[in-house]
């Protein structure tokens, strides 16, 4: 018998929850990894297509030395974050979850305020 039948029947798990860690595939973002901070599988009127807010780093901080002036050294450890809807057919979730630890649940709720 098979068993991946039975796994992909009615009772399959929705995969994409608040908290995934998910690659964005295509756009300006593609290749980088972020957060689902929201999920909206059926659509609403301004978007007619399942789609998730995320939060994610667009330039991460670079690697720095003993040597860096202080101006590149600014420049170096900056953080460019973005947040962003994006449609679910444009995102890979991976097997990461986010902790508690980061506070993402306190996120949400400001955003959603």
């Amino acid at each position: 018998k098979n068993k991946m039948a039975k796994k992909s029947g009615k009772n399959s798990g929705k995969i994409m929850k608040r908290g995934r860690i998910i690659i964005v595939l295509r756009g300006r973002y593609a290749g980088r990894k972020a957060v689902i901070l929201d999920v909206n599988e059926n659509g609403n009127s301004s978007r007619n297509f399942p789609f998730a807010l995320i939060l994610g780093l667009n330039r991460s901080p670079q690697k720095v030395t003993k040597s860096t002036s202080k101006k590149l050294l600014q420049k170096k450890i900056k953080v460019r974050p973005f947040i962003k809807y994006v449609n679910l057919t444009h995102v890979m979730p991976t097997r990461h979850r986010t902790s508690t630890e980061l506070g993402i649940e306190s996120l949400i709720k400001k955003i959603e305020k």
